[in-house]
């Protein structure tokens, strides 16, 4: 018996490139969209503080100590709350840590061009030295546009960061006064405006 094998003609398929903002956008929409699905499906409910004092059957505060470490807890005690910690595998509320201790342990950093080259050497170099401490950064891109600058400044006063490293500096703007008032350390790197006083950091080519 013989066989026939006879060649199919494959189909040609046309490529579309699409512009990597489109899909970063696209990307980011979808994800955000699942998020609050989620969310609200009750799915992605966090672990409280009091579902490990339930499960170690003690108070709220004593749990505190524990993971704080701010008073001497019984090794039992203390024990049973690691236990319930690792079990429910809690996390504790950066937030809410911030909101007692009245600081965030983050750095806010403002770059004029998140795209560029130089800036991702800076944030890596930025990062590698405050990753010890843990200390983490909230990155803001002004994409060059002057009103940004502003708004981020404001932004992360508000957010009560650590710190803020500003490296888009572009003018004397008045919410740079309020860092000195609110007295966050406020520290200029690679431009400077003219009547610049402060901390500043550049390079010398």
């Amino acid at each position: 018996m013989l066989l026939s094998i006879k060649p199919v003609a494959q189909p040609v398929t046309q490529t579309r490139v699409i512009p990597i903002k489109i899909f970063i956008t696209t990307w980011l929409h979808w994800g955000l969209v699942m998020v609050d699905i989620l969310s609200r499906s009750g799915s992605m409910r966090r672990v409280t503080l009091s579902d490990v004092a339930d499960l170690a059957k003690v108070s709220k505060a004593t749990v505190s100590h524990v993971i704080n470490n701010t008073r001497f807890v019984e090794e039992g005690t203390r024990n049973r709350v690691l236990a319930a910690v690792k079990e429910l595998g809690y996390q504790p509320s950066l937030v809410a840590r911030s909101l007692a201790t009245n600081r965030t342990e983050t750095i806010g950093i403002i770059v004029s061009d998140v795209t560029n080259n130089f800036f991702g050497d800076v944030l890596s170099g930025i990062e590698d030295y405050c990753r010890p401490y843990n200390y983490r950064l909230l990155v803001c891109n002004t994409a060059e546009t002057l009103e940004r600058e502003d708004q981020f400044i404001e932004m992360l006063l508000r957010q009560r960061v650590y710190g803020i490293i500003d490296a888009a500096a572009s003018q004397k703007w008045d919410i740079i006064k309020r860092a000195d008032i609110e007295h966050t350390p406020l520290v200029f790197a690679d431009r400077a405006y003219d009547g610049l006083s402060g901390p500043y950091v550049g390079v010398k080519n």
